[in-house]
């Protein structure tokens, strides 16, 4: 009878060993799954924030272009503007020279 009880000690150490490893790799593989998961969101994260800093970069070069483009419409009608006043003065000079230019020139300038 001794015999016998120590035989099933055995058998279930036995068997406990077995599902202790099976329950080891069962671990160890959702281990393995968890932190390919892990890796794929991380490199997910990464995509999308290089995207957003693309996106960012496109809408500010968009904007430098646009306001570039802006600046050189301002800066051309100034030059009309400009050169017309100095073609008033110029009539104005022609026509009457002892009239003052002064008041003209202001105009140009502001």
């Amino acid at each position: 009878m001794m015999s016998q009880k120590g035989e099933k000690k055995r058998k279930k150490k036995k068997v406990s060993n077995t599902d202790t490893l099976q329950e080891q790799r069962k671990n160890k593989k959702e281990m393995e799954f968890e932190l390919k998961l892990a890796a794929e969101k991380e490199e997910m994260y990464e995509r999308e924030k290089q995207l957003k800093i693309s996106r960012l970069v496109q809408e500010v070069s968009e904007t430098e272009r646009e306001d570039l483009e802006e600046s050189e419409k301002v800066q051309h009608w100034v030059e009309r503007l400009c050169q017309t006043r100095l073609e008033q003065i110029s009539c104005v000079e022609n026509e009457s020279p002892e009239v003052h230019l002064e008041p003209l020139l202001y105009l140009c300038i502001s």
